[in-house]
């Protein structure tokens, strides 16, 4: 099915009255459980990045997957109910003194070759230890046993670190991005954690079940900016010697196009096969080019930032920082939407996937059925129909304050994340968008 909806919401007509950008409200219909964090060394569960894995069946695709990164908590499958189905912990390090293992983003890849088969992947940043890590996904979905089977090949290098030094500084892999191309060849894009390094991978057949993956090209997005005015610019930092670092990576395979959040930037657009050349600024954050004060914190042992407002020049853009998770969805004849996390507004952005990026509209998650969504990291969208109440579609969004709150022993909150769950048809029917669930994810044509 493609339509595109004909119900538009008060809050829109507003907006298109005023020139406002004023969020649309829409509910989750279900949530992933709580990931507390009980920062006590043994048990750190903080939900990060969701990933929708399609069943290649369309008969049962109700029986797809929900990956989620938890930080130092590992990474979790759901079924779309959003009940867990797999824990898959984080592993210690070997030395006591380095970091453990942390799981920051997560993506896809489907029809990968390995072994003389097709097989789809789930492809996580561990930042914890400077690689990716690689997991084959059980083709039954949410009736395997096991639906995530590590296959990463050891031995493998760091994906930035020079050396342990750095990696022990956390100047490691933040996020990642995927994608299957037309040549056969399967490439990631990772960020760098307090740095504006970008990389492209591509991913190997390393014999024995294992995949692989080895560096083609290293770039870095700006970190000055020469404003109109003629000044020069950068965001204000919290430490000093760190350029502003990037996070939320999309591959738009059919358009060419990788989408990178830049936290203190905004969001860029570039070419899967030039990135270093082709850099396009399509959001600006709303504080780009306000001047700062930055006075220094003696007890947190960094950097306080305050954005003087009364004195904005106004060369802002609609996204308030950190500019976080990025996600796409897709249509037929290559029509969709590029989402953006706005974590400093609650809010989501949606750009066409066309027409030069063309600004669509902004929606939040409210409280509704479940709660709402605060202070989102990752996010994740399909166009499948996965049938029942997900018939056209979902939307899902990390949470970073589920409610109801959990109390410790002493009656303190835990920090409670979690994963939220939406109908796309919700946000289409909101915003006036397309709805295609008959496009598949895994056509190259």
């Amino acid at each position: 099915m493609l339509r595109k909806s004909s119900i538009i919401s008060l809050a829109v007509l507003a907006a298109l009255s005023t020139g406002a950008a004023q969020a649309a409200d829409v509910q989750a219909s279900r949530e992933t459980p709580p990931s507390l964090d009980y920062d006590d060394g043994e048990r750190l569960a903080n939900a990060d990045d969701p990933a929708i894995w399609v069943h290649p069946d369309e008969d049962n695709q109700n029986q797809s997957l929900i990956v989620g990164t938890l930080k130092e908590g590992g990474i979790d499958v759901y079924n779309l109910h959003g009940l867990r189905l797999q824990h898959i912990p984080s592993l210690p390090a070997a030395n006591p003194d380095h970091p453990r293992q942390r799981f920051n983003n997560v993506d896809l890849v489907y029809d990968f070759r390995l072994s003389g088969k097709k097989v789809d992947l789930a492809v996580a940043s561990d930042r914890g230890f400077d690689r990716l890590a690689i997991y084959k996904i059980n083709q039954n979905g949410s009736n395997a046993p096991v639906p995530l089977t590590e296959v990463t090949k050891p031995g493998l290098p760091f994906v930035f670190a020079a050396d342990q030094d750095e990696v022990n500084d956390e100047l490691t892999v933040m996020g990642v991005g995927t994608a299957r191309l037309e040549n056969g060849q399967t490439i990631a894009f990772v960020t760098r954690n307090d740095r504006s390094e970008i990389a492209k991978f591509r991913l190997y057949d390393a014999g024995g079940g294992k995949v692989g993956y080895a560096p083609l090209v290293r770039f870095s997005l700006p970190s000055q900016f020469t404003l109109p005015n003629g000044q020069t610019w950068t965001p204000c930092l919290d430490e000093d010697g760190l350029t502003p670092m990037a996070e939320g990576t999309v591959i738009d395979r059919e358009h060419g196009f990788v989408y990178i959040g830049q936290e203190a930037i905004g969001l860029w657009r570039t070419t899967i096969d030039n990135p270093a050349a082709n850099l396009t600024l399509i959001e600006k954050a709303s504080t780009f080019g306000t001047p700062y004060t930055r006075t220094f914190d003696e007890d947190e042992e960094e950097y306080v930032c305050e954005y003087l407002t009364d004195q904005d020049p106004g060369y802002g853009g609609r996204l308030v920082r950190d500019v976080e998770g990025v996600t796409l969805y897709e249509a037929d004849d290559g029509e969709g939407y590029v989402i953006v996390s706005s974590q400093g507004s609650n809010e989501y952005l949606v750009f066409d996937r066309e027409d030069n990026n063309d600004y669509v509209g902004t929606f939040s998650i409210v409280d509704g059925a479940v709660d709402g969504t605060q202070e989102t990291d990752g996010i994740g969208v399909s166009n499948a129909d996965f049938g029942g109440v997900f018939d056209d579609g979902l939307f899902v969004a990390m949470d970073g304050h589920n409610e109801p709150d959990i109390l410790d022993e002493e009656g303190e909150p835990i920090e409670n994340t979690n994963f939220k769950l939406v109908r796309w048809e919700d946000i289409a029917d909101q915003l006036d968008l397309e709805v295609d669930d008959e496009h598949d994810i895994r056509d190259l044509d």
